[in-house]
């Protein structure tokens, strides 16, 4: 039984004008005009070339959208790429990310859990910038687990990969370029060494 061009139209009561309880395959587009198309069974599936397949289905973990086949999953808005989902699970966001509450967390062993690369010769690389009014928290705050020890540094900022400011995990500071102190003055308690 062949249906090729055909057009289907009010069979049936309203909502049920065409079933294909063995399932359907076009060897051409499917146009729908009005109405839904409801997949109540089974696995919403497209090949659109070359093995890769995406498919909308769920689970006992809820509904899930993607590929099958080893190809990244992407997200278009005005015709453009806006977020792709690599093989690997990566995710890329074409024009920033805004993350309005919850925070973002990132947990792992490999390489830095948080790179920022800025290619503008003036922009900023990083910018905290906390705003209520009444704010008395702390801006930025490190923490490690491990307690007080010169075999970590808190912090290293550098330039040209050299280093120009350091903190150790033992609190010692090093400067590379002198200290500069505009107003407030100094203040040493305990012993130092000035050479």
């Amino acid at each position: 039984f062949s249906m090729a061009n055909a057009v289907i139209t009010n069979i049936g009561n309203a909502g049920t004008d065409f079933t294909a309880t063995g399932g359907l395959t076009l060897a051409d587009s499917l146009t729908v005009t009005a109405g839904n198309i409801t997949v109540s069974a089974g696995t919403l599936q497209v090949t659109p070339a070359a093995g890769e397949v995406a498919v909308l289905n769920r689970d006992t973990g809820g509904v899930y959208i993607g590929t099958t086949s080893n190809h990244a999953f992407k997200i278009i808005t005005n015709n453009a790429t806006a977020l792709t989902i690599s093989t690997a699970g990566g995710l890329t966001v074409a024009n920033g990310l805004t993350v309005s509450a919850g925070g973002i967390t990132a947990t792992g062993s490999t390489g830095p859990m948080l790179s920022i690369t800025q290619t503008s010769a003036t922009q900023q690389g990083a910018f905290f910038n906390p705003t209520h009014a009444s704010y008395s928290g702390t801006a930025v705050y490190v923490n490690t687990s491990r307690a007080a020890n010169s075999a970590f540094d808190l912090m290293q900022l550098a330039a040209n990969s050299v280093e120009q400011f350091g903190v150790s995990g033992a609190g010692v500071a090093r400067v590379a370029g002198g200290l500069t102190v505009s107003a407030g003055g100094m203040t040493v308690t305990g012993n130092s060494i000035i050479t």
